[in-house]
């Protein structure tokens, strides 16, 4: 801000910082006791859109006093209050999950729903594993619509794990006329999956029904209704699509206030040469910059007692991408079983001021997808978390992450991932033999990933002691246990089969047999 010139008219810009376009906003800030029915949930806006109690009880929440749902407690909006938004909206609120929810556990943790029936509908969840369609990916925030015979519109977050006891701000924007450009925000960022599901030429909430905060009804993809479980608060729909840098401020306005705002010095605005310039100093931060010139002249060569020329230009500088963790990925070797979890942690900064760099992108080759993208942090850090057996193939893999980012230069690192088979040992053709002979066996080491029997396998004795093995076609092994000396009775040998070289795990069998008289 500048002042102190009686020259300079006003400059402030409400109307692009406070609005009223709400159709509704639900503080949830009401006392409720657990299990009641009595508490009128009001709506801020004046509009008498007040939800109606059914079980939920006041607890602490994001912004002073939220509502608690215990998996069966829903606040219901009638449809007689006729909440019926047309066009653009924005749906936004916080929740808080008592237990976490990822790409391979939880149930549907449903946030919001209206729907007259399985074709009239929106409904706002995370996706648990009672959740029916394969293609939608299970821990997804999904957000549908569905306007009767016009057809159906499911988006998703590339987002699959939410943390218990951590507070989350999704906002859904609905594009009444292009349904295909709805997105989702997780914590002011855009999450919204680029894969899609169904087609919707136009949408609209503009029909009656009841709103329900915390379950109800969500078409047919759960097979009866879904409930949340945890803390909701702050819920809001506001006509209109919110832009991307109101919603990052929703969120940024639950951080720290000093990481979205910065005050400086007071310094008087003087520039008497004709002509403005600044030197970049090896510490100053990356990021959009401005370059300011004020002028103050009464002649003839300005237009103007008073005024400003300004120009922005980006200081880019250099970042380093580590990986945190694990920490055999970040010696530049990680070993997993097909079917394992590869959790990464990687960490990007600025090379020279070891300051974190927040908001790149990041992202890894993968098989399919192609490429996965890491999630944001928050302090520089980024993660992601895949399934090996979306790749499959016991091989070595060369594993490349790029970030980049708008105010640093791009920056990669890279590990091999050698990913083993899981195997089993067996055998074959072992029966009593007379004392004085010995017993033959034929071991089978098979593949247990894909049914292949494994060729060029090691065999030991369970010790490690080496084994004279001849190979019987592709996977079996015949092996000779000496027993010419030993008494009649049952006697048992493990044996461990081997072939890290095809990157197959170890496996052992243990092979019994009876000598006879």
């Amino acid at each position: 801000m500048y002042y102190g010139n009686p020259v300079v008219g006003l400059q402030s810009q409400p109307e692009d910082v406070w609005t009223s376009n709400y159709a509704a906003v639900w503080h949830l800030g009401e006392d409720a006791s657990n299990g009641g029915s009595s508490t009128i949930h009001l709506d801020s806006t004046g509009n008498d859109y007040y939800g109606d109690q059914s079980g939920n009880n006041d607890i602490t929440g994001i912004f002073g006093t939220g509502q608690y749902f215990d998996g069966t407690d829903t606040i219901n909006v009638s449809a007689a209050r006729d909440l019926e938004p047309s066009g653009d909206l924005t749906i936004s609120g916080w929740f808080k999950l008592d237990t976490s929810i990822s790409s391979t556990s939880g149930t549907t943790q449903v946030l919001l729903t209206k729907a007259i029936d399985g074709d009239t509908d929106m409904h706002i969840l995370i996706a648990g594993s009672d959740y029916s369609y394969s293609t939608i990916p299970q821990g997804a925030l999904v957000f549908k619509m569905e306007n009767g015979g016009l057809g159906q519109k499911y988006v998703w977050s590339t987002r699959r794990s939410w943390a218990a006891g951590t507070w989350y701000f999704f906002s859904c924007t609905m594009d009444a006329s292009t349904p295909a450009l709805d997105k989702i925000f997780i914590n002011g960022q855009d999450r919204t999956n680029t894969t899609t599901l169904g087609s919707l030429a136009t949408a609209s909430l503009a029909f009656q029904a009841d709103w329900v905060i915390g379950g109800g009804f969500v078409d047919q993809m759960v097979p009866t209704e879904g409930y949340f479980d945890g803390v909701i608060d702050e819920v809001r729909v506001s006509t209109g699509i919110r832009p991307t840098a109101w919603i990052q401020t929703e969120w940024l306005m639950y951080q720290s206030s000093s990481s979205f705002r910065t005050l400086a010095s007071e310094t008087a605005q003087t520039s008497p040469d004709m002509y403005v310039e600044q030197t970049i100093a090896g510490t100053d931060p990356a990021g959009l910059w401005t370059v300011s010139a004020h002028y103050n002249d009464s002649g003839s060569s300005v237009s103007h007692r008073v005024g400003e020329y300004q120009r922005n230009f980006i200081v880019r500088r250099a970042s380093t991408l580590d990986i945190l963790s694990p920490s055999d990925a970040a010696s530049g070797l990680e070993s997993l079983v097909v079917g394992d979890m590869l959790y990464l942690v990687v960490d990007l900064f600025d090379t020279n001021t070891l300051a974190p760099a927040i908001g790149a992108s990041v992202s890894m080759n993968w098989t399919s997808p192609a490429t996965v993208s890491f999630e944001d942090l928050g302090d520089g850090r980024y993660s992601v978390a895949q399934n090996t057996s979306e790749l499959s193939d016991n091989i070595r893999w060369r594993m490349e992450i790029d970030a980049t980012h708008p105010y640093y230069f791009d920056a990669s690192t890279s590990f091999d991932l050698d990913l083993f088979h899981t195997t089993e040992l067996t055998y074959e053709w072992v029966t009593t033999t007379p004392v004085g002979n010995n017993v033959d066996a034929t071991l089978v080491y098979r593949d247990t990933w894909d049914g292949s029997l494994i060729s060029g396998a090691t065999i030991t004795l369970g010790d490690g002691t080496p084994v004279s093995a001849t190979t019987w076609g592709a996977g079996r092994y015949n092996v000779t246990i000496d027993a010419d000396t030993l008494p009649t009775g049952a006697y048992s040998q493990i044996f461990n089969a081997s072939n890290a070289a095809g990157l197959y795990e170890m496996a052992s069998s243990n092979v019994t047999y009876q000598i006879r008289p």
